[in-house]
């Protein structure tokens, strides 16, 4: 059972990281808005325009600017919901392509009527994911299919077009983290340009909460190897204290050197046994210290409630919402368990070492 609750915390350390997280910063929008697309900022909003050239100097980042809205294919009309992007929003969130590919910067600069429809919206509008070049017909006007991406909404048709075309102001942003220097605090001082302060905006740094995962994993194998070092301490314990008095009551009776010429092999393995515990000791106090700063890092990193998954990339962030609770509850359950494993364990070990004939063997009735 502990076993297969420490996979499970390293599963989903694995997946968080395959899922992109560990790269990402979430710039949300002030007020009660936040978190459902409210513009960031001076609250006016951002030209898309302005967010791209941004980016071409500075770093990528990618923003949703969402309406309901309906397409029709093949006499077909269906619901679906229009987000206007920028050429880099799928490499951003990691969205993998199934067919064709994603618009691109010039295809955005010429304002082309260009859309990738997510696999729901494919399917719900032709009845397949092979559909680049075909037409689509929305808001009285014929859009250009140049892509089927595979995104988190399993259900809900999403079509992606480029922003200069269906216009709009741009609301939260996703900002691509690197490890060449764009990290947290670089993003937070360059957005200054945008005039988006930490005063006006809510940073939710995605790359920190995806760290947990890694983190948690982390104390469960400090956790599990500290307790194998206390059992293992525990019988050294149990040694030392059996022998070291026998060891006393013969050196009233025999001198030294006789006693290391024909005991010397189980004094030194006393010796070691006690060299072993305060080496233990030294190696759970550092267990302990790094098992501290690993659970100071986790204060503040996700809000609370649920408003930071609501709107903008909503299906993006809820996986690491959801999941960040099964965490917590696992990595609370999990020492629980390795500490009946081990009270179990201590009681298999009772009797285990053969101290009584030991002890026989150096009696000093025996040695006379």
């Amino acid at each position: 059972m502990a076993l297969l609750l420490l996979t499970v915390l390293g599963f989903l350390s694995l997946r968080c990281e395959k899922e992109g997280y560990h790269r990402l910063l979430l710039v949300r929008g002030p007020g009660e808005g936040a978190g459902q697309g409210q513009s960031v900022g001076s609250g006016q909003g951002l030209r898309p325009q302005e967010v791209e050239t941004f980016s071409e100097d500075e770093f990528l980042l990618t923003y949703e600017i969402r309406r309901q809205t309906a397409a029709e294919a093949h006499s077909y009309r269906q619901p679906v919901t229009l987000v206007g992007t920028n050429s880099c929003y799928g490499q951003v969130l990691g969205y993998r392509m199934l067919s064709g590919s994603f618009f691109t910067k010039a295809s955005w600069q010429a304002q082309n009527r260009e859309v990738v429809l997510n696999k729901a919206a494919a399917f719900q509008l032709f009845g397949s994911f092979e559909v680049t070049g075909q037409l689509l017909r929305m808001e009285r006007q014929n859009w250009l299919v140049v892509g089927v991406m595979e995104d988190q909404e399993a259900d809900a048709a999403f079509v992606y077009a480029p922003s200069s075309a269906t216009g709009g102001s741009v609301g939260d942003l996703l900002i691509l983290l690197d490890e060449t220097g764009v990290n947290a605090d670089y993003a937070k001082n360059a957005l200054k340009q945008l005039g988006i302060y930490e005063n006006n905006a809510t940073f939710i740094d995605l790359a920190a909460a995806s760290a947990v995962f890694k983190g948690r994993f982390g104390v469960a194998l400090r956790v599990s190897a500290g307790l194998l070092i206390l059992l293992l301490m525990r019988l050294g314990v149990k040694l030392l204290y059996r022998r070291l008095p026998v060891y006393r009551a013969l050196l009233r009776d025999v001198y030294l050197r006789e006693l290391l010429a024909t005991k010397g092999k189980d004094i030194l393995q006393t010796a070691l046994a006690g060299l072993g515990c305060l080496a233990g000791l030294a190696v759970l106090l550092a267990l302990g210290l790094q098992i501290l700063a690993e659970c100071l890092k986790w204060q503040g990193v996700i809000p609370g409630g649920h408003a930071w998954i609501m709107g903008s990339f909503g299906a993006k962030l809820a996986w690491l919402h959801d999941y960040q609770l099964w965490g917590l509850v696992i990595l609370i359950i999990l020492p629980v368990i390795l500490l009946l494993i081990w009270i179990q364990a201590l009681r298999f070990s009772e009797g285990r070492w053969p101290e009584e004939r030991f002890s026989e063997e150096f009696s000093p009735e025996r040695s006379n």
